[in-house]
């Protein structure tokens, strides 16, 4: 077994785009339950911009935009999370963003990793190691209701729905579990045969 530095296992995973930096920018303005409010819709997911929440909203999108091409130059492997009913990837700088970086995307459920709610995620990154966090439809995704309240006509978030934007252990653990594999095929190509100058550094266990 051979146990590298960790300057050349960093060096390894920098350069095969291992390292992640997740971006879950709020999506309270971007998501269906805040359509009335924010005038989002297709067309027009930049909303109504005289909305405050709605500037803030698209000034938090547009520099979430400007660091992931940072991360992917850096080459680091950027990852966006929004709820499956946020326009936000849609949005022109955003849209753009992961066009230039031919970012992948993969729906998974948070309920699938414990959570009392369903939620439906969309992820989206330059890596494909993102394909792995990928989950079915839980069985209690009917339950969804639960994080809305209608008053007086209009739809409102529930306090269940701020509470759903904690992630769960298990969704902590996947994540990880993700990495470490990638992590792993960083041994497996020595054991294949890595450059002399790799091997040299190594530390024979």
């Amino acid at each position: 077994m051979y146990l590298f530095p960790i300057s050349t296992r960093v060096s390894w995973l920098v350069g095969h785009n291992c390292i992640i930096m997740r971006f879950g920018t709020r999506c309270s303005s971007f998501v269906w339950i805040a359509s009335g409010t924010s005038g989002r819709r297709k067309g027009n997911e930049l909303g109504d911009e005289t909305k405050p929440s709605v500037i803030d909203g698209n000034q938090q999108m547009s520099i979430t935009a400007l660091m992931m091409v940072v991360a992917f130059w850096c080459r680091i492997a950027p990852v966006l999370e929004q709820p499956t009913s946020s326009v936000m990837p849609k949005c022109n700088p955003l849209q753009s963003t992961l066009s230039f970086i031919d970012a992948t995307r993969v729906v998974t459920w948070h309920g699938s990793f414990g959570a009392r709610s369903p939620k439906p995620l969309q992820l989206w990154s330059s890596s494909h190691m993102i394909k792995s966090m990928r989950r079915d439809r839980p069985p209690n995704a009917g339950q969804w209701y639960s994080l809305v309240i209608i008053k007086a006509g209009k739809i409102q978030g529930s306090k269940a729905l701020k509470g759903s934007e904690a992630y769960t252990p298990a969704f902590g653990k996947a994540v990880g579990k993700m990495f470490c594999e990638r992590l792993s095929k960083f041994d497996e190509a020595v054991v294949r045969g890595a450059p002399e100058e790799q091997e040299q550094d190594a530390v024979r266990l």
